[in-house]
């Protein structure tokens, strides 16, 4: 079941809203910000994918959410919905954490793991070292840590 069919087993009338319309009075009250209109605007947002509706219908289960999205100019919902359901941080796949745990889980030299991680502080190095065959990794860890 996607969202238009939950709107419409809901009673909403969805068709009868626009994005870039005025028609719709801000709201004045706590009734005014209900699940029901929050899912009104998402519905009428053909734009977007199911799976971004869904999401922003997660978080529109807060009442300060729904106050947001409705208070907004319609010109701006959309823009607000997606701001919203963009995940909070991507990790990054080269990060400095990950570089640190593969050099630390093959190194049995101090001298050598402490050198090549004096290295990895630059981003392009541990994307070499994080995305190379783990079988060349060692020869690789040692060539870097003999770099000047």
């Amino acid at each position: 079941m996607d969202l238009a069919d939950t709107a419409s087993s809901s009673s909403i009338m969805a068709s009868s809203l626009s994005p870039f319309s005025n028609a719709v009075p801000a709201p004045t009250d706590l009734e005014s910000f209900s699940m029901v209109r929050a899912t009104e605007i998402l519905v009428s947002m053909d734009d977007l994918n199911d799976e971004t509706k869904f999401q922003a219908l997660k978080k529109l289960e807060k009442l300060e959410w729904r106050q947001v999205l409705i208070t907004l100019n319609p010109e701006l919902q959309r823009g607000w919905i997606e701001y919203l359901t963009v995940p909070a941080q991507v990790p990054d796949p080269f990060s400095m954490v990950k570089a640190t745990e593969i050099l630390v889980s093959m190194s049995d030299n101090d001298d050598t793991m402490f050198k090549a991680l004096e290295k990895l502080e630059k981003p392009e190095w541990r994307e070499v070292l994080i995305t190379l065959n783990p079988e060349t990794r060692r020869g690789w860890i040692e060539h870097l840590a003999s770099l000047p």
